[in-house]
Formats: structure tokens, sequence, C-alpha cells
């Protein structure tokens, strides 16, 4: 394999803060990462120390739960598009491999166009944020849920295929090649397993003009895209934390029940783990 700009491009997932060490990663060759967003405190504490050890932060991810439940398909975007656009993170990955009901959410399975429509829904929302929107999933995951759709071969594409190469033709979706390759989730690097993966096309990161900000900044700013206007916000003000209000709103009927949420410790089968969805600046 010789066109590869970056063979030791980490992604990273909340399931990595407990043996997160950017001096490590660096020590170790690591000059690239793409994070995931399921936990926003961790992403932005994994983002502060990438930047401070002098790893560049290329991308973030998200990974959608698709199904009839629009909060799923949706409950982790805008926390990634708003994380994105105060750090100066230019492109978001959609993380497109499993359905709700395979975590537990009593909704029907989906079918192929409903995914499809979902899934241009969130590339959508990531382009009207004026982010560059990708897409991370595999070939036996897409053909058979997606119908072997070729919608998107537009889109910049993260292949997950766990071969050491030489670059592999995706073979699917209309995609003539992959713009990053996971190959492997079960490389040890500083203390635990990662997500190793190629980069093939070099990333410019967009240069950091402001301070970064702090994690009651970014609540404060996921909490009223949650939350929607500032006068339903009032209403819940004499809760101290976003979890409160969460709390607050599920009680009230708002929306589902944490505890309905669950996530995946283990990769799906055929080899696709849940991605850190990242930007290519």
């Amino acid at each position: 394999m010789s066109d590869y700009v970056d063979d030791l491009l980490l992604d990273l997932s909340h399931y990595d803060l407990a043996t997160f060490d950017a001096g490590c990663f660096y020590k170790n060759g690591v000059r690239r990462v793409i994070l995931g967003t399921y936990s926003r405190n961790a992403t932005i504490q994994m983002i502060v120390g990438c930047r401070n050890n002098g790893i560049e932060v290329v991308g973030l991810y998200w990974l959608p739960y698709f199904g009839d439940s629009d909060y799923y398909v949706n409950r982790d975007i805008d926390t990634a598009i708003a994380i994105a656009t105060r750090y100066g993170i230019g492109t978001v990955w959609v993380d497109a491999e499993i359905d709700a009901w395979q975590i537990g959410v009593d909704v029907p399975p989906s079918n192929a166009s409903q995914r499809v429509a979902q899934l241009q829904g969130q590339l959508d929302k990531v382009t009207a944020a004026d982010k560059r929107a990708g897409i991370y999933t595999a070939k036996w995951w897409w053909n058979d849920n997606t119908g072997h759709s070729t919608a998107f071969a537009r889109y910049p594409l993260w292949h997950a295929i766990y071969t050491n190469g030489p670059r592999p033709t995706p073979g699917f979706g209309g995609w003539a090649k992959a713009e990053i390759h996971q190959y492997t989730s079960e490389r040890v690097l500083c203390g635990r397993v990662r997500d190793h993966n190629y980069l093939f096309t070099a990333v410019d990161a967009e240069a950091i003009t402001e301070e970064d900000m702090t994690p009651q900044e970014v609540e404060a700013i996921v909490a009223r895209m949650v939350f929607g206007s500032p006068e339903r916000l009032a209403e819940l003000a004499d809760n101290a934390s976003l979890e409160a209000r969460v709390a607050a709103l599920e009680e009230n009927g708002d929306i589902p029940a944490r505890e309905r949420i669950k996530t995946l410790e283990e990769s799906p089968a055929g080899g696709l783990k849940r991605g850190d969805t990242v930007v290519l600046g």
C-alpha cells in the first residue's frame, strides 16, 4: 500500500476515554484522530487533549439508530454538529450500521427505503450546517439494509473492512474508492485495542481562531438545540444540569426514557465496529 497519507489515523469513542493518553499516542506516531460524539464531555476532553499534544482532530462521527423513532435516529446529530462548529472541525461522518430494534428499542425493523431516507436526512443536516458529510459503513451491512443503493456515491466513504490492504475497492454503493479504510479494531496502542485507519486524502484542518469552549458552554449550546426555545429552557431553569433537564423531560413524556438507550460494547457480526465519526477538514 503506497498511496495512503496516514496509516495511524485512530478513531476513538467514549470507550477510549479511561485509557486516553494523547502524549502516548503522539510518541507512538499518531498525528490524526477521529472522535465519536456519543458523550459530548468525553469528546471535548479528547479534542483538548489531542490538540495540546500536537494531534489533529480531523473528524467527528455519530451513530444513528434507524427505525420508526425519530429520537433514536437524531439523538446525537445536534451534539456532533455543535461540537464540530465550535471547534472548527470540517467533516462529520454518519455511522450507518444498525437499527433501533437491535439495541432493544420496541420499534419495528426498518426497511431499505426508510433507512435511505433517514440517512439522507442526516447528511442533509450536516451540509446545512456548512459541514462536509461522509458515510462510515461496510459492504456486508450496506447491500442488505439499503437495497444496494447507489444514491450516496457522491459522499466520501469511510470503509470498514478488516484487511491490511492493498487499498480495497469497495464494490458497493457506487463508490469507486474509499477516503478512509478502517482496517482493524484489534491493534493494541497505549493500553487498549484501538480502531486503526488508513487515510487517503490529505487533511487541511481548519484554523482555530477562538479559545476552546468549556464543557459548560458546549452543554448550554446542546441544551438549547435539544430543548428548543428559550421559553422551554426557562421552564426547566430550576434544574441545575442538562442531565436534570433530561430527567424532567422524561418524566413529562417528552422524550423516550433514558433506560431504553443501550450502547454496543461489541462489534456487530462481520467486523464493523461502532466507529468514531470523523471530520476531514
